[in-house]
């Protein structure tokens, strides 16, 4: 087993270099204090209690550990009346909504801020080790939290941790390749083997590259592998979200990370949500020109795909397999059959959405080639348009496309969708779309 990075059991009372979080701030009404007699082994601990008003309230420590290196940290934990239910007052009566989070163990800084164990909420008195694992961004500083509440979920009750520990990932948790590496516990490879997950990671390699390529040549995270985390829960319920690491969400009841890697294992399935996230880490430097990343990750993905099949047909390699919801297998540049349905989902309809023009964009590269495509991205990330807004963006990225393609603008996008598009704008003054 792995030595302890860090440990604290608090028998020495409040320790030094911990400090009180709130999203109260200076109005916090939540006590942090040493408990005795109520701890592991009749010892002490330390009690985090929020009773008169709903506070994100936790104790973090800032650790200096080894650079870009995954570990494991881990408490035991109980907790007291934690609420679970506000009233939202926001609609023309008020309504009982769930809260999204209670008490956790968490990150606090940088890339994984949404890195925290399975809410808890309710009673349960007897003491249980939690745990979730991170990896240490370049400079190796990260801030553990022992936590009640959580980012845009404020709560009420009493929680209790004990025993708090730091320490080095397993080894056989750990896989890696020339631009990725990955961090998944037993559970999540019950239904592939180390090899499979490995050839898995290699052809995300060969998308880096392929992404590189669309990117002007500019990587993220100055060259650093790009971690895939699974994790153990998230306030949203999002599948995964960028950065490094990728972090791919599961919980107690599902495990969506499991899933996809015998997907992968047995019929070769890129995954389509780690496809957008790596995507949306190519989403380089200057991104004044971008009106929607959730559209051009997809985009850099899906020129990925592309090439990745061409390379098959001049026997360069297996054709690429992408399945997507609701787990349909694609085949290479077949992919632009799940943004036609989306087009028709949407964009026929009256309804502005980047699935919808993205497929667009898929039907005008088939005609000009990627080249007017690869031009546009790279002027338009070599200067400054942070002072225009979505809209005034989308012409200009069609203006050049245009100019670099020798089309009119009238052949890249039609009268009516570009209609579909400034009605939304002028509803929402924007063009995210979620």
């Amino acid at each position: 087993m792995p030595k302890y990075t860090f440990m604290e059991s608090f028998e020495n009372g409040l320790p030094s270099g911990w400090e009180k979080r709130s999203s109260k701030h200076e109005n916090s009404l939540a006590t942090v204090e040493i408990e005795t007699g109520t701890g592991l082994n009749n010892g002490k601990c330390l009690k985090i209690s929020s009773l008169e008003q709903d506070e994100d309230v936790g104790y973090a420590k800032t650790l200096q550990l080894a650079p870009n290196s995954y570990y494991k940290l881990s408490a035991y934990m109980k907790y007291e009346n934690v609420t679970n239910q506000y009233i939202d007052y926001s609609g023309d009566t008020p309504e009982i909504r769930r809260k999204s989070d209670g008490a956790n163990i968490c990150l606090y800084n940088g890339e994984a801020i949404w890195n925290r164990t399975a809410t808890a909420t309710g009673t349960d008195t007897s003491w249980k080790e939690v745990s979730l694992l991170f990896k240490t961004p370049e400079s190796g500083i990260v801030m553990i939290g022992l936590r009640l509440g959580f980012f845009f979920s404020e709560t009420k009750g009493t929680v209790w941790f004990d025993n708090v520990k730091v320490e080095p990932v397993p080894s056989d948790y750990i896989y890696e390749s020339e631009h990725f590496d990955a961090c998944f516990d037993a559970s999540d490879t019950q239904y592939t083997t180390r090899e499979g997950i490995i050839n898995w990671l290699s052809d995300l390699d060969k998308v880096y590259v392929l992404m590189k390529e669309f990117s002007g040549n500019r990587i993220p995270f100055n060259g650093n592998k790009i971690g895939i985390l699974a994790s153990d829960g998230h306030p949203s319920g999002s599948a995964s979200y960028a950065g490094n690491p990728i972090m791919w969400f599961k919980s107690s009841n599902e495990n969506p990370v499991a899933n996809q890697l015998k997907r992968s294992y047995e019929n070769g399935d890129l995954s389509f949500a780690i496809l957008h996230e790596i995507g949306h880490n190519f989403n380089l430097g200057n991104t004044s020109w971008n009106w929607n990343d959730e559209m051009f990750a997809n985009f850099r993905a899906y020129y990925a795909v592309d090439q990745l099949e061409k390379m098959h047909l001049n026997n360069m390699g297996p054709m690429p397999v992408v399945y997507n919801d609701p787990n349909i297998r694609r085949e290479g540049t077949q992919l632009k059959y799940y943004y036609l349905s989306r087009y028709i989902q949407t964009m026929s309809r009256g309804e502005f959405h980047h699935d919808g023009l993205m497929y667009r964009l898929i039907e005008v590269q088939e005609e000009i080639g990627w080249e007017p495509f690869l031009k546009t991205i790279q002027y338009l990330s070599s200067n400054d348009f942070s002072d225009k807004n979505d809209m005034e963006k989308f012409d200009l990225f069609y203006s050049k496309l245009s100019e670099y393609s020798q089309r009119p603008v009238s052949e890249l996008i039609s009268d009516y969708d570009k209609s579909v598009v400034k009605a939304y704008w002028d509803k929402h003054k924007s063009l995210f779309t979620p």
